[in-house]
């Protein structure tokens, strides 16, 4: 299934401030979960449910930022919350547990299929299901980044910074480094980034084997970039991680002034934009994924259909939330909005670069 909504438009500033303010509307308008009267059965009640990915293989964001930011937005708009962070092979023990004691609604982010079968179980008791972050078959709406337009988004970059520098993309020559091609986001990323740079007329001189993986990315690099003789201009990669295997390569090379665009808004892409080793990286602030998590929870515990125009292709409501481009100029608000700390971002040799750049 293509995390690729149908009728959502290409990210841009205006788009998101528009969410912004309607996510701020939202909850400016004090709505409330239940009528009065229901006071009974506060256990299902009010009981807002989750399950995201944990254990030792997650990625530290879902503990770190998701869970207790999830925890915080739906508290405020009136649930009880119940949220467990899980390793795949827990998610159905976890769901008998949480479907057991009631649950207005439930969250769920799919993890390696696991959440599929838990949205079916959800289903047969009634309880609606948010995807969140991630499709789930069976869900009744689903909130998260539209992947295809984040590839879009970092190959726009990519070839507005080969204009500036005076590069026809047309022939500047690329080499683009896919995540795992198992991995449902990773096909939309590529399919985004492949689009937008087509229109531009600009095509992969070499694309290596997609993989979520800094060493090996470095390695099938290295041989990409001799099977060039050493002759690039630009490197699109699906996440901060393979851009910086790209990036140690270019350095050992010598190479300089290639165009260098990730994803994730990572502490090691952030760290290497502001030592001028990287272009730019597609930041999605989870808060805004939040809060409009948040307000769909709201309608779906009221048994009403999220408000968007926007579907998966299985005809999914979805709510997209729109991600943004960050060059050096825009590092400061990863710090603002939290993703980072000035102290994890500046340690070491980027103490200079955050120095110059009003930072620390």
């Amino acid at each position: 299934m293509r995390w690729a909504p149908s009728g959502v438009t290409a990210p841009g500033r205006a788009v998101l401030a528009a969410g912004m303010a309607l996510a701020v509307a939202v909850v400016l308008s004090g709505c409330a979960i239940l009528s009065t009267g229901q006071e009974s059965s506060e256990a299902a009640g009010r009981r807002a449910c989750g399950i995201l990915p944990g254990g030792p293989d997650a990625a530290s964001r879902w503990a770190d930022l998701d869970a207790p930011l999830l925890r915080e937005s739906l508290s405020a708009e009136g649930f009880t919350v119940d949220i467990r962070l899980v390793p795949a092979a827990e998610y159905s023990s976890a769901a008998d547990d949480l479907l057991s004691g009631g649950c207005r609604v439930l969250l769920l982010t799919d993890q390696d299929g696991a959440g599929e079968p838990v949205a079916l179980r959800a289903a047969d008791r009634g309880v609606p299901v948010l995807a969140y972050d991630r499709p789930v078959t069976a869900a009744d709406a689903a909130v998260g980044f539209d992947a295809g337009a984040i590839g879009s988004l970092a190959a726009t970059a990519l070839t507005d910074a080969l204009t500036a520098a005076e590069v026809d993309p047309a022939t500047a020559v690329i080499v683009t480094a896919p995540g795992d091609p198992s991995d449902p986001r990773s096909a939309e990323f590529t399919r985004g980034a492949t689009e937008t740079l087509e229109a531009a007329g600009a095509a992969p001189s070499r694309s290596l084997a997609g993989v979520w993986d800094e060493f090996r990315t470095g390695i099938s690099f290295a041989r990409a970039l001799s099977a060039l003789d050493g002759e690039i201009d630009a490197v699109w990669a699906a996440d901060d991680a393979n851009a910086a295997g790209a990036i140690d390569v270019l350095a050992d090379s010598g190479a300089e002034g290639v165009i260098v665009v990730g994803q994730g808004a990572s502490l090691t892409g952030l760290r290497n934009i502001l030592l001028g080793r990287q272009t730019a990286t597609v930041y999605t602030p989870v808060a805004l994924e939040v809060d409009a998590a948040a307000e769909a929870a709201v309608a779906l515990a009221r048994g009403e259909e999220p408000a968007t125009a926007a579907a998966l292709d299985d005809g999914t409501p979805f709510i997209a939330v729109q991600p943004q481009i960050v060059g050096v100029d825009q590092v400061a608000d990863v710090v603002a909005d939290g993703g980072v700390t000035v102290g994890e971002l500046c340690a070491g040799d980027v103490a200079d670069a955050c120095a110059r750049h009003g930072l620390g």
